[in-house]
């Protein structure tokens, strides 16, 4: 067994084989948040390295709508989970960073910065350049939020969902080629690379969460 791997695990993949559902006492509508976001990252986990894609989608659509279930209860303290689990071109990652991005409160990360990585910070300040928004704006709607995930949910297959080995590898791909540059230009050479990362940490403090 690998080290995340546990009975409770297969017993949950292999009644989701024969039935279709997720079954177990931590993934109930009433499980605690902690126990069922932690739960929900372990599988997800256990279903990429079993490659079980169809297992994975399910475990990621059942993760964003207890999200959406209760969007002004975020569960900023399973963050560590979903990054300890994961990689970085995890797409369960990419779903936590776009809900923060785009229905994320500036309360909400004072209360819980003790909690949140570093990492994580620096993916949300990035995934707010890319879609050019104001990271935890007081007042954000709640029709806005609301809207927003329920168009969310009509695209967690096209924005999220992996149907074969191919299209992980090449979503890895895609983020390695981005890191590295494209090759015409050789990539960002060590100046870039510092200046870049001296604006993430400048974007950081601005955020004034203290």
């Amino acid at each position: 067994m690998f080290a995340s791997e546990s009975p409770a695990h297969f017993k949950v993949f292999t009644t989701f084989l024969y039935t279709g559902a997720l079954t177990h006492p931590n993934l109930r509508p009433i499980a605690a948040s902690k126990y069922y976001y932690r739960f929900v990252t372990e599988l997800f986990a256990f279903a990429g390295y079993f490659s079980a894609y169809s297992f994975r989608n399910a475990l990621l659509d059942a993760f964003f709508t207890r999200i959406a279930s209760a969007p002004d209860d975020f569960p900023y303290g399973s963050v560590q989970d979903v990054y300890d689990c994961t990689d970085a071109s995890s797409s369960l990652r990419n779903l936590v960073v776009d809900v923060v991005v785009n229905t994320g409160r500036k309360g909400d990360i004072k209360l819980w910065k003790q909690y949140l990585l570093t990492t994580f910070l620096v993916d949300c300040i990035e995934g707010a350049a890319e879609e050019e928004k104001v990271m935890f704006a007081y007042g954000v709607e709640e029709v806005a939020t609301q809207a927003w995930l329920e168009d969310k949910k009509e695209r967690l297959c096209g924005d999220y969902h992996v149907h074969t080995r191919e299209e992980l590898r090449a979503a890895r791909t895609e983020d390695d080629m981005e890191m590295d540059g494209d090759g015409d230009d050789g990539g960002l050479d060590m100046s870039d690379k510092v200046k870049a990362e001296l604006s993430v940490i400048e974007d950081l403090q601005k955020l004034r969460i203290d």
